[in-house]
């Protein structure tokens, strides 16, 4: 269906996915599975919990520990997913860090990282080590009804159509991309008015953590309105634009599966264009909210 000359690219592409004990990291690395990449690395970091415990949306772990519920959440996906595809060389690891992992060889080849992770500190430092790397990024997070992924492609060349008097024809084009860090950074009056409104709510929750040293969770729900209503005061907008209902439906911490699907459903995607270098691919927020089923792509930048 991808036609040979794309079919070869992805057969030679190699890809990580880090995080793999998450639901969503599944949904992805069964789509780019599925697709023909050439090689998968999948890996867990943050210790011996999430590497051997995976989150209950996780179906690919859940069915490769069946029989045998030691195995490793990295470790359990990739024996599901080489009896999907086993023409694919899949690979897994575990770390104790993100730190860790990238100074290792273990992701040694792999030009495009997937890095799934309620962290939005994790998912920046990860974003900073591809750079410094030259790899491709993608941060991502599934939570509660809500689901956002980050794309820093760098500077990426690709072919795309576009309108001419005889019609349709393919052109080259060349977009640049930002980090994660400058986006976080990205001033509220900056975005548009029909921007969604998730990105702001990220941009909290990372300041939030930043400052507190931790993950947020649903006891920081006030803690986290107070820090939107200071970000939103210093920027001259009304805080109510961005709900109080998106902070509580995030911080509910748990995948939702239907969530998961469609957002590794969008992110895969973007990630098979970055390897065909056909189309555009996002740039550079994607949000999902399950309760108005939109999904919406803004540019944050500074």
């Amino acid at each position: 269906m991808w036609g040979a000359e794309t079919q070869q690219k992805f057969g030679a592409s190699q890809v990580a996915i880090v995080g793999a004990h998450t639901g969503l990291a599944a949904e992805v690395a069964k789509n780019i599975a599925l697709a023909g990449v050439g090689r998968l690395v999948l890996a867990t970091c943050g210790g011996p919990g999430a590497a051997a415990t995976p989150a209950p949306g996780n179906f690919l772990a859940r069915a490769g520990q069946a029989g045998d519920p030691g195995r490793g959440a990295a470790a359990a996906c990739a024996k599901v997913l080489a009896e999907m595809n086993p023409m694919i060389q899949l690979e897994h690891c575990e770390a104790a860090s993100c730190g860790e992992l990238f100074e290792s060889r273990r992701l040694e080849g792999c030009k495009l990282v997937i890095h799934v992770s309620p962290s939005t500190a994790e998912l920046a430092e990860a974003d900073a080590l591809c750079r410094r790397s030259g790899r491709s990024f993608i941060g991502a997070c599934v939570s509660g009804p809500s689901g956002f992924y980050f794309v820093d492609f760098g500077e990426h060349r690709f072919t795309d159509k576009v309108p001419s008097p005889e019609g349709l024809k393919v052109a080259q084009k060349t977009t640049q991309y930002v980090p994660l860090e400058e986006a976080l950074r990205a001033p509220w009056t900056k975005m548009g008015r029909k921007a969604n409104k998730l990105p702001c709510v990220v941009q909290v929750l990372h300041a939030v953590e930043s400052g507190h040293g931790r993950v947020p969770g649903e006891e920081d729900y006030e803690l986290c309105l107070k820090c939107r209503d200071t970000v939103a005061e210093a920027a001259g907008v009304d805080p109510a634009s961005v709900p109080d209902v998106l902070f509580r439906d995030i911080l509910e911490r748990e995948e939702m599966p239907a969530v998961a699907a469609i957002v590794g459903g969008e992110l895969a995607q973007d990630a098979l264009k970055w390897i065909s270098k056909k189309g555009a691919p996002a740039n550079n927020f994607f949000s999902f909210n399950v309760f108005d089923g939109q999904g919406q792509i803004d540019r944050l930048a500074l």
